[in-house]
């Protein structure tokens, strides 16, 4: 009798856990049977304009982290300029500015390096995956135009 009672009791949690699911099932019963909307040429395609965004995106990364080292560098050179130009004496100030701006410059492309190693790396790997899927699209296309037998037209003409 216990054991009836356990038997019925674990049916019935089975049947509440699955019942859901079989609820949703019934919903839309035949999607599963549908194939898939996208075509293996529309997904090449988007993982290729991925890719061309993705990379789109590391060099102007790579540009953004390039222009404020050279504006940094443009700073300083600046900065020395005004000091071997002033009266002497006067240069003081200019020197220290000099020194302020060459420090900043000098932890700006510490700070850098890393993530410009980070996105160089970067836009290494999807410039190679690029070209692998370029690589692997080709010789697909030109094995369906060599298999294909080719029809002589002389003979289409002749028969009629």
């Amino acid at each position: 009798m216990k054991a009836q009672r356990k038997a019925a009791a674990l049916g019935l949690f089975f049947l509440t856990a699955i019942l859901p699911a079989a609820a949703q099932f019934e919903v839309s019963p035949d999607r599963f049977d549908q194939p898939s909307a996208q075509s293996p040429a529309s997904v090449r395609s988007q993982r290729a304009d991925h890719l061309a965004r993705q990379i789109a995106t590391e060099e102007t990364l790579l540009s953004a982290y390039e222009t404020r080292i050279r504006a940094a560098e443009q700073q300083v050179e600046s900065d020395w300029q005004a000091a071997v130009s002033t009266w002497p004496g006067d240069e003081a100030g200019q020197m220290i500015a000099f020194n302020i701006h060459q420090r900043q410059l000098r932890q700006l492309k510490e700070s850098l390096a890393p993530l410009i190693q980070e996105a160089g790396n970067t836009l290494a790997s999807l410039e190679k995956d690029q070209a692998n899927m370029t690589q692997v699209v080709t010789p697909v296309a030109s094995r369906r135009a060599h298999s294909q037998p080719r029809r002589d037209t002389s003979t289409l003409v002749a028969s009629r």
